[in-house]
């Protein structure tokens, strides 16, 4: 019998969403159904944290503006805590600084809400294989997007 190819992602990762709207987290759910497991839906980023450490995943998709924390503190307390499931921000903010900010504490992707589904589908893909993926970014104001995300991307992990 012949051994999995563990270097593919399985086609039905496991995924903790987090987003204080739930209209906006529903909908999500409803776009990665085919794809991927979504185990929880969860509205705050302490459910997150609660959750994330209670049950396995294989990717956690959060907002960053959350009521009781935002998601980058979040992702810190997730890592701190020995999570280490690939985060990836699914926001609105396009400002470069909290890009940075996210990305230096670790996201492993970071996707506009405006961007669509298919970007979305396509940033967990690329992060399930280990890469490091930026959509709608602006980055250094240019207007520049995806290949500039991705060389800042891999500047931050690297310095």
């Amino acid at each position: 019998m012949e051994e999995p190819d563990s270097s593919r992602p399985s086609p039905r990762a496991r995924v903790i969403l987090a987003d204080d709207h739930k209209m906006v987290a529903e909908a999500i759910a409803r776009i990665l159904k085919t794809d991927y497991d979504v185990v929880d839906i969860v509205g705050s980023a302490g459910d997150l944290l609660r959750t994330a450490a209670e049950t396995p995943a294989d990717l956690i998709l959060t907002d960053i503006g959350m009521p009781d924390m935002d998601g980058i503190a979040a992702l810190k307390a997730l890592r701190a805590g020995g999570v280490q499931a690939p985060v990836i921000f699914l926001t609105m903010h396009s400002e470069p600084g909290v890009v940075d900010s996210a990305l230096k504490a670790g996201a492993s992707g970071y996707v506009l809400k405006s961007a669509a589904a298919e970007e979305l589908l396509r940033a967990m893909a690329e992060v399930r294989r280990g890469g490091l993926l930026a959509r709608g970014w602006r980055g250094d104001g240019t207007g520049r997007r995806a290949g500039a995300a991705r060389c800042a991307l891999q500047d931050l992990r690297e310095g």
